[in-house]
Parts: structure tokens; sequence; C-alpha cells
């Protein structure tokens, strides 16, 4: 649903009961990269943005929007808008300032 350009792997195996067939460990990643590699619609690209590219992206953009409002003026807590939390179908939910 998310797209290639919107998803990582992370190596959090701590704290679940089952694990996916073949990969019982981060050690088993590289066999992950081969399988995706060889299946018609992954190209090497996309396995790069699997595999850290996404993440590094999202971090040098926070540092960016770190960067931009740090330069800024400190506003106060006052003067910021309530949060509103929405719910969607699926049972996520969603943040927006009114």
């Amino acid at each position: 649903m998310a797209g290639v350009d919107h998803v990582g792997l992370g190596a959090g195996y701590d704290g679940i009961n089952l694990v996916p067939e073949g990969l019982s460990d981060p050690s088993s990643y590289p066999a992950l990269v081969a399988r995706l590699l060889s299946r018609p619609g992954w190209s090497e690209d996309d396995v790069k943005r699997l595999v850290g590219h996404n993440f590094l992206r999202v971090l040098r953009r926070v540092e960016q929007v770190r960067d931009h409002l740090s330069s800024e003026e400190a506003v106060s807590l006052d003067e910021l808008k309530p949060m509103s939390r929405h719910r969607l179908s699926n049972n996520c939910t969603y943040d927006i300032r009114l």
C-alpha cells in the first residue's frame, strides 16, 4: 500500500513471538535482498531504498526541519493551536492542527 519509497527494513526482532520463515534475524537480510533482486518488479534502486536510502532521506529531512526551526524565533506554547486526533476507517489515527 505504501510503495517502495515509503518502507524500510528494521532489526527490531525483540518482543515478537513469530518471525517470517527464512528471516530469523537481520543476518538473513542478504538472502532477502538476493531474492528481491531475482524477482521481476524489484530494481537495484528499489532494494537500496528498502535497505536504507528511505531511512537516510527521512533523517536528512528531519535535520533540515530542525535547522529551520532552530533558526526561527521561539513560539510560546500558548500560541500553538490545539491538536485534534482523527480516526481513519482502518483504526489508524492522525493528528492535525486546528
